[in-house]
Order: structure tokens, then C-alpha cells, then sequence
């Protein structure tokens, strides 16, 4: 479904097209379209008084990469999509004349740097060339970023949203969140990966998180989730990371924020 006709049903009120959209054209054709209103220009501001104001991730992908509830998407998506915020996407040129191995050495360094245009670009053709290769080099890289950023949880999105065929507009979505949020190594920069834990026991906490209903426990879980996908020659800063977290949690030392409508439907689809 075109955009245009999307944001004249938001303004109209009318959520059954939403609905609609949804049982006719399926999740993932839905989200292509929505693309452009369901993010932000700018996810950090600060303004001449030293105002900080920072924006959550919005919800939409990661719904409908692991929501187990298809009949409620529709007015799931018809709360989350924004209008006022749109961003034109354009078709996300290739870099197919880089060398691979040049891609992927320069990748981290282009997503943490904040150049969207490159990132998305580095992303596609990453993708186009080593799939598998591709959501190996993501899901290492939001390992480094601090967990409650959510980027584990978008680039899982990514993954089971993109893995079966490419969508240049979901693709541009998600990309856009990982590489627009200001870039936080600072736990992982100060973790020497002397963990207490094995990597299977900390994943064998994934079921008990999976019952939470908290979203540092959603946090948590989608980062478990991401490192226990693949293996990384320094994986045992990020288990360190993921136990200290759970160390946080279960004693009592992190604030806790109920799960939303949003992120409860997410979690239980984890």
C-alpha cells in the first residue's frame, strides 16, 4: 500500500485500513510500507539550555519480526506510525565495486561514526554478498553498544525479517535506528571478560527472562538472544557484560520500567 494513503488513514482516523493492510499484503509488505513513519528524523537533541532529549526506538519491525498475536498488528502498527517524523527512502545504492574484505573492515567503523547513507549502504551490500556473513558482522557490532540502546533487539528484527528474501525498505528502517542512535561502548570498554559464568549457563537464563515483565529484562533476553547466535574471539567481554547485567537485575540494583503494550507482545515472541 502506498505511504500517502496510509498517513490520509491516520489523519482520517481509520484503522481499519491498518487491519486490512495487514490480512491482505501480510507482515512484511505492511512494514515496507510503513517504513518512512515509523522512526524519527533524529533520535538526540540538545537544545542552547542544555537540554537533553533522547527517543525511543519505535516498535514496529521488532512486532512484526516476533509478535505471535497477527490479528492485533494492525492497530499495533496504526498507534506506532508517525507521519510527522517521515523520512523519504531512497533506494539504497550498492558499493559493488568495494572489495569484501574492505566492507567488512570498514563496517563498524562507519555504522559507529553515525553516516547513515554509508551505513545502509555498507549493510546492503554486506548483505547481497554474505547474508549469513552479514548478520554475523550486525549482531558483533550491537554486542558492543550497551544494552538497553535496544540495537540487539532491532538487528534481531533485521534477521528474521530479512533472512528469507531482501527488502530495500526494511532494510532502510532498521539501519537507520542502528547507525542514527549516538554510538555507547563505555561497559564494553571498561569489561576485561572475566566472567564467572559459562556462555551456556548465562543462555540457560534466557526461559526466566522470557517470563519477565520488565524491559530491562526484554533488553537483556534480545542480547542473549543476538550472542548466542554466533561465536566471537572476544565473546567473553560480552558474556561479562550480560552477566553483570543479570547480576544487576536479579539483586535489585537496576531501575525497573514495566513492559509497555508493545514490549510485551514482544517478548513473549522471543
Amino acid at each position: 500500500m502506498e505511504v500517502i494513503n496510509l498517513i490520509e488513514a491516520i489523519k482520517e482516523d481509520r484503522r481499519e485500513v491498518f487491519k486490512e493492510m495487514v490480512a491482505e499484503e501480510g507482515v512484511k509488505k505492511s512494514l515496507s510500507s510503513l517504513s518512512e513513519i515509523i522512526g524519527y528524523r533524529a533520535y538526540f537533541t540538545i537544545d542552547g539550555d542544555g537540554n537533553i532529549g533522547r527517543k525511543p526506538m519505535n516498535y514496529a519491525l521488532a512486532l512484526g519480526a516476533f509478535s505471535k498475536n497477527p490479528e492485533a498488528l494492525g492497530d499495533l502498527f496504526f498507534d506506532l506510525a508517525n507521519p510527522v517524523e517521515r523520512m523519504k527512502h531512497k533506494k539504497i545504492e550498492r558499493l559493488s565495486r568495494e572489495d569484501l574484505g574492505k566492507l567488512n573492515k570498514n563496517f563498524f567503523k562507519v555504522v559507529a561514526n553515525g553516516n547513515v547513507d554509508f551505513a545502509k549502504r555498507y549493510a546492503k551490500e554486506l548483505y547481497l554478498r554474505d547474508r549469513e556473513g552479514f548478520f554475523k558482522k550486525l549482531f558483533h557490532y550491537t554486542l558492543m553498544e550497551e544494552i538497553d540502546s535496544q540495537k540487539t533487539l532491532m538487528a534481531m528484527a533485521l534477521k528474521e525479517l530479512l533472512w528469507d528474501e531482501y527488502d530495500d525498505n526494511i532494510m532502510n528502517a532498521g539501519m537507520t535506528y542502528i547507525a542514527s542512535v549516538r554510538s555507547d561502548f563505555s561497559t564494553y570498554e571498561n569489561i576485561k571478560g572475566t566472567a564467572g559464568r559459562s556462555k551456556g549457563e548465562l543462555l540457560s537464563q534466557e526461559k526466566e527472562l522470557k517470563q519477565g515483565s520488565h524491559k530491562e529484562e526484554l533488553n537483556l533476553l534480545a542480547y542473549l538472544k543476538v550472542l548466542g547466535e554466533y561465536t566471537y574471539s572476544n565473546e567473553e567481554v560480552f558474556i561479562e557484560v550480560a552477566e553483570k547485567r543479570l547480576e544487576e537485575i536479579s539483586q535489585g540494583k537496576k531501575e525497573k520500567t514495566e513492559l509497555n503494550c508493545y514490549e510485551n507482545e514482544i517478548i513473549k515472541g522471543l
